[in-house]
């Protein structure tokens, strides 16, 4: 909700893993985009950046994910690592 405050004009798109994720964004966030975030396989990954373009990420995942951070800093884009399991 804070970052609809600071960025209201902004599109949002929320990827998950598992329908039971998508199920919460979408009731959370009616108005963001939901998609299926794409296992981290480089191609899938370039793929999956070169569609949406995001200008940023905020990653809140149990794991982290090698490939997409590898992919997000060969495309220019910040990625925030908000939680993660080591």
């Amino acid at each position: 909700q804070a970052l609809r405050r600071h960025f209201p004009d902004s599109p949002f798109l929320i990827t998950q893993m598992t329908p039971p994720g998508r199920a919460t964004a979408q009731s959370l966030f009616p108005d963001a985009q939901c998609r299926y975030r794409p296992y981290d396989k480089s191609e899938w990954v370039a793929r999956f950046l070169a569609e949406h373009r995001p200008i940023c990420g905020i990653l809140m995942e149990p794991e982290i994910w090698p490939n997409l951070m590898q992919g997000c800093k060969e495309a220019g884009l910040a990625l925030f690592l908000a939680n993660a399991r080591l």
